[in-house]
Parts: C-alpha cells; sequence; structure tokens
C-alpha cells in the first residue's frame, strides 16, 4: 500500500472516530483522538516517487487546534491522533523508499 493511499485511509478513520464520538457516544476524547488523526494524516503529502511536503494550511489548523485542546479540550487524545497521523504513513514511506 502507498503511503498517499494510507494517509488517505487513516483521515478517514479519523473522520468516522470523530462521528462515532460526537454523534453516537459523546466522547470528547474520541473526538479529539478523531481530529488529531484526520489532521495528522493530512498535514503530510505523499507524491508517487517525490519527497513528502507539509501542507503549511493544514499545518497551521492542527497547531491552533493543539492549543485549543491544551485549555479546553482533551489534549492528550488530540495529540496521540496527531502523532499516529503523522508517523504511521512516514514510517510506510521510509520503509518503501529503504527496500530497493
Amino acid at each position: 500500500m502507498s503511503p498517499h493511499r494510507f494517509a488517505q485511509a487513516l483521515s478517514l478513520l479519523g473522520v468516522a472516530a470523530f462521528a462515532v464520538g460526537y454523534l453516537l457516544r459523546s466522547s470528547p476524547p474520541l473526538v479529539g483522538l478523531g481530529l488529531g488523526v484526520m489532521l495528522g494524516a493530512a498535514i503530510l503529502q505523499y507524491p508517487q516517487g517525490q519527497r513528502p511536503f507539509v501542507l503549511p494550511l493544514y499545518a497551521w489548523v492542527g497547531g491552533v487546534l493543539a492549543f485549543t485542546q491544551l485549555f479546553v479540550g482533551h489534549f492528550l487524545g488530540y495529540a496521540g491522533g496527531l502523532a499516529l497521523g503523522l508517523a504511521l504513513p512516514y514510517l510506510l514511506y521510509l520503509r518503501q523508499r529503504s527496500v530497493p
């Protein structure tokens, strides 16, 4: 699986976690986790055959949400989701780049 497709799948998983946490279960930590995974996977883009690059708008939105989650929301869930959304596709990119 390409890192780009994996990042898209993680973004959709984040949207689903947000919807479940907000509409069905009313769970603020799950909402924060869903937002973090969704934005984390969208911040880095993986074009075919090139290095990944950062989308500045999503990075700013992620930073503003981190700041607001620090004071009003559930920061640990959001930070964990952001870390997963950023790290998992990047690790897949590094793994595929190192394999000849």
